[in-house]
């Protein structure tokens, strides 16, 4: 019984270790993919954006280099419940 426990155990931590592995390696593609194809933009207000087109369907996706905001509501959710009432 300690036998077989013994290798679940390490049968476990193999495919562990494995997924693990192979998750970090997409990632890694993924990113240098969308890495790729950025493009620096210059905008209206002289500040400058970084376009990055989508390595899998094609659609572009801009950046800015200011900081997102933090604990700020979704407007799209937002607007979605504000008639309601708690």
């Amino acid at each position: 019984m300690k036998r077989l426990s013994l290798i679940g155990l390490v049968v476990v931590l193999a495919l562990w270790v494995g997924y693990s592995l192979g998750y970090r390696q997409g990632v890694k593609n993924e990113e240098r993919a969308w890495s790729s194809t950025a493009q620096m933009e210059k905008s209206d207000k002289s500040d400058l954006k970084i376009v990055y087109r989508n390595p899998h369907i094609g659609i572009f996706v801009a950046s800015s280099p200011r900081k997102a905001p933090v604990n700020v509501p979704d407007p799209r959710i937002y607007r979605q419940y504000e008639d309601s009432r708690p």
